[in-house]
């Protein structure tokens, strides 16, 4: 049986410098790295990318350049060599100046007529989610590398839209299908990181000139954040450590604030870079804090605050938003959970945390009524959670994704089953999202291996356990099989990837329900014919049904056709 992707290297490309931390018999061990992080491998850096236009046309994607450095520099012969496919002109870019890389001249010159430092005509198209842009020169060394996202650093978490009696949060952000464009803030920091990026404060973003967004000083930047033992018994402090970059290169204070879930107020632990804390090297950037022990089964939400010399600040996780756009402040928080049980099981365990009012809120959610297919349990609010991995390959922990209930007729059956959103900045395994599904699960994961086996693409399915706030929610009845569950692949644009690498960028659909006389059958050229038996699992955004439809009108039962002859 296949198992899931490969980890890829998104949201981990600080591995290369990061300091190595273990943890064994409850001491961090810390191997420290490098002392700065370089910004660029060159003067000329990616300053600009307009991704996802208002309109969904992908000829009016662009990205533009800068050269940061202090000479000229020619393009002949440099490339795109990932996310867009681009071979660039005999062009030279001038100390400081800007040039625009244009999916189509025609469509960009009639949306931007009075650009003319512009190339264009690339093959390809950028992701609506999150992209990889390699940059290189003439002789295919690497000059500059991006991997923008739409979740994350590069965009804020927000209280969601109305769903069947709940909110949950979302990620939005203007870049991403709200007419504007994303802009580097500092080209002197390094652009590999979404705190470096905001959206453009004018319509359709700024190319060819000055970014709308541009600042000479930013706040530090606050990464990769994690908290150590990942699964932490009630005899154990907590280690929290957090890589710190600012363009002063010193003056940096940090402090960690955290509270047990449900305590009116946060407890503040300075953050120490002076070799004594088990940080490390003295002044390499990796500042650590300790969260003393807690009780068994105690939920802990922590966020992480740095301030620079000019008293710039920045929070990670960084402030949510109501659903009007107006900032709540820190309530939305990575979180862990104290564990002193032990597990000796021979399938993966995966853990879910949340806070205890909003794992509430999801099991009302999993446990309301069902009407067709309206009523609470078919509500996708999500939850803000923490997903912990443990298998073969070791443990993994992931922050601020999104936990909601799925299914279709099976939504308030229990177990419930769970949608888990990572977020595109910090996949885990490579993947967007798993479906962890509590019903019937032996026939998920048999039907899976007989598909592989026989040469059909499907979704990898494997048996796994769940633990939700520490609890064991899986039954022995028929449908779970002894309690286990079943993980899925979710059908999507990965999934297209991984099974479909040489054709990945077309439509995938899933059959969600049946209807009758036969849901493989034409119904007209109206796509809102076929959206009660098919969901659309990529290209969402496009909205295009025409392959589907036009392959029904083919080979599907085609009634409308007989009745008309």
């Amino acid at each position: 049986m296949r198992t899931f992707p490969s980890p890829v290297p998104a949201g981990d490309f600080l591995s290369g410098f990061l300091k190595r931390i273990h943890w064994a018999g409850g001491l961090a061990v810390v191997f420290a790295g490098v002392l700065s992080e370089p910004a660029h491998a060159g003067p000329v850096v990616i300053n600009e990318i307009h991704y996802h236009p208002a309109s969904e046309d992908i000829r009016e994607e662009y990205i533009e350049l800068l050269n940061t450095g202090a000479t000229a520099v020619n393009l002949n012969g440099w490339r795109f060599s990932d996310g867009v496919d681009f071979t660039f002109p005999d062009v030279t870019l001038p100390a400081g100046g800007l040039l625009v890389v244009a999916a189509d001249m025609a469509t960009f010159t009639s949306n931007h007529p009075g650009v003319v430092n512009v190339v264009g005509n690339w093959v390809g198209q950028l992701s609506n989610s999150d992209e990889d842009l390699d940059l290189d020169d003439a002789f295919g060394a690497r000059v500059d590398s991006v991997y923008y996202a739409d979740k994350g650093d590069w965009a804020d978490r927000q209280v969601g839209e109305l769903d069947e009696g709940h909110r949950g949060w979302d990620w939005v952000a203007a870049h991403d299908g709200g007419g504007m464009s994303l802009e580097l803030l500092n080209p002197q920091m390094s652009n590999n990181h979404g705190q470096n990026w905001r959206s453009s404060l004018v319509t359709n973003g700024t190319p060819g000139v000055a970014n709308s967004v541009a600042q000479a000083n930013i706040p530090p930047l606050i990464l990769e954040v994690q908290h150590l033992p990942p699964i932490p018994r009630s005899v154990d402090d907590v280690l929290v450590t957090a890589l710190l970059i600012d363009e002063l290169g010193s003056g940096i204070t940090a402090s960690v604030h955290w509270r047990a879930d449900g305590a009116p107020s946060f407890a503040i632990a300075p953050m120490h870079d002076d070799g004594l804390h088990d940080d490390g090297a003295p002044g390499d950037g990796v500042f650590t804090a300790l969260i003393p022990a807690q009780s068994a089964d105690t939920v802990v939400e922590f966020y992480v605050e740095a301030t620079d010399a000019d008293l710039l600040s920045r929070t990670w996780p960084a402030p949510a938003l109501d659903e009007f756009g107006v900032l709540l402040g820190q309530v939305v928080n990575a979180l862990y959970q104290v564990d002193d049980s032990t597990y000796g099981g021979a399938m993966p365990l995966y853990k879910l945390i949340m806070t205890d009012a909003e794992r509430q809120e999801l099991y009302d959610i999993g446990h309301g009524a069902r009407t067709s297919n309206t009523g609470e349990s078919q509500s996708n609010a999500q939850m803000n959670g923490t997903f912990i991995g443990m298998d073969g390959s070791g443990t993994t922990v992931r922050y601020a994704l999104g936990i909601r209930n799925r299914g279709n007729s099976t939504r308030n059956r229990q177990p419930n089953s769970y949608r888990v959103n990572f977020r595109t900045d910090r996949r885990w395994k490579g993947i967007r999202a798993l479906n962890i599904n509590g019903q019937y699960t032996h026939v998920q994961i048999m039907g899976s291996v007989l598909s592989l086996k026989s040469g059909i693409p499907t979704a990898d399915s494997r048996p796994v356990q769940i633990r939700v706030n520490n609890a064991n929610l899986g039954n022995n009845g028929p449908e779970t099989y002894g309690g286990i569950y079943a993980a899925n692949e979710a059908v999507g644009s990965d999934w297209a990837k991984h099974w479909l690498p040489d054709d990945s960028s077309g439509n995938a659909y899933r059959i969600t329900r049946y209807i009758l006389p036969d849901e493989f059958n034409y119904r007209g050229e109206d796509p809102n014919a076929y959206t009660n038996t098919y969901a659309k699992s990529t290209n969402e955004s496009e909205d295009d049904w025409t392959d589907l439809i036009g392959m029904l009108r083919i080979m599907g039962t085609n009634d409308l056709f007989t009745a008309e002859a």
